[in-house]
């Protein structure tokens, strides 16, 4: 119920205000909203790759992959130090004013690299060997502040306001995946295949083995 057009639906008959300067609305009119509030939010994000085969003879083929997604996100929101005429309608912290803000940097990047060996045994045999390993990374990097109580009209930022506090955070994630695997086929029609992989990841921490 934090808009105008659901604070006049919910104004029933036995809660409706008559009183003149909220015309009829439940708490607050329209304008009074419009000043309190200023949401924004601004991202910019790339994502780009790159592939890479080689096949150097007829029974060896290799393959590379590496991508990055890279976002920088701002969010902010702004609670003006509202005029008199709109202030009695909040509470006095509301009506002081603040503003918070917050910055990401997110970072993921993904690395694949795999090779594959076939070999005929004989006319109705052959033998495929494949093997590989993957890397994956995260990082999140985020700065956030806030302030409350701006000392006069039409001040916008936190350093302006009279109580202030901010905090950084940072996470790095990687994850790393090797693989064997090995395949018999019989003159293309069955097959047989056994495969063993490992992966590990830094928040397991230094105690923790391969999966």
């Amino acid at each position: 119920g934090d808009y105008p057009y659901e604070d006049a639906v919910r104004a029933a008959p036995n809660r409706l205000n008559l009183t003149p300067d909220r015309r009829g609305y439940d708490r607050r009119p329209p304008e009074a909203w419009l000043e309190q509030e200023q949401d924004f939010m601004e991202a910019n994000r790339m994502t780009g790759g790159v592939s890479l085969v080689h096949t150097p003879t007829s029974w060896f083929s290799q393959k590379l992959t590496f991508g990055v997604d890279v976002t920088d996100q701002n969010v902010s929101q702004l609670n003006a130090l509202l005029s008199p005429q709109n202030a009695v309608f909040w509470s006095a912290r509301a009506a002081s004013g603040g503003k918070s803000v917050r910055r990401d940097a997110v970072v993921y990047s993904t690395f694949d690299y795999g090779a594959s060996a076939s070999r005929r045994l004989s006319d109705n045999f052959v033998s495929e060997s494949s093997a590989g390993f993957q890397v994956y990374t995260k990082s999140i990097e985020s700065v956030n502040a806030s302030g409350t109580e701006f000392p006069a009209i039409g001040l916008s930022t936190i350093s302006a306001t009279g109580s202030r506090t901010g905090g950084e955070s940072i996470t790095e994630n990687n994850t790393v995946g090797v693989y064997f695997q090995q395949q018999f086929g019989w003159r293309d029609k069955l097959f047989i295949v056994g495969a063993v992989r490992a992966d590990d990841n830094s928040s397991f921490g230094e105690e923790f083995d391969l999966v």
